[in-house]
């Protein structure tokens, strides 16, 4: 084994012995596939899309109590900021544990038009 690849294992189980924490470089690829949703309008906020991209990266957006988000966006203009948890770390109370060095982010605008423009990411 490749001392990159030595690395890139270590890096790993280390993700799994803390999965409070979100690295960088999984943000940057999460923001990377959120990055086009920003860039066109959008008949409704697209919040099925963007949680399964979320999910892709094993991550649920959470409520204040640490279950999952079910929410509702209101608003022609606003924005909502909430916390991330790995889905494997669900307990029996359905909670999760909260990544505390990252958050879901999303701003919308309806314009005249009735579209939406977002703007999303995970800070």
């Amino acid at each position: 084994m490749t001392s990159k690849a030595l690395n890139l294992l270590e890096q790993l189980l280390e993700q799994v012995k803390n999965p409070k924490i979100l690295p960088q470089n999984i943000k940057g690829k999460i923001n990377k596939d959120l990055d086009p949703m920003g860039k066109k309008y959008h008949n409704a906020i697209p919040l099925e899309d963007i949680q399964n991209i979320l999910k892709k990266y094993g991550l649920i957006a959470l409520q204040e109590d640490h279950t999952e988000w079910s929410g509702f966006l209101v608003g022609a203009n606003s924005h909502t900021n909430m916390e991330l948890g790995y889905t494997e770390t669900k307990d029996e109370n359905k909670q999760y544990k909260v990544i505390t060095n990252a958050s879901f982010n999303l701003s919308w605008y309806k314009m005249s038009s009735g579209r939406y423009e977002i703007v999303v990411y995970v800070g």
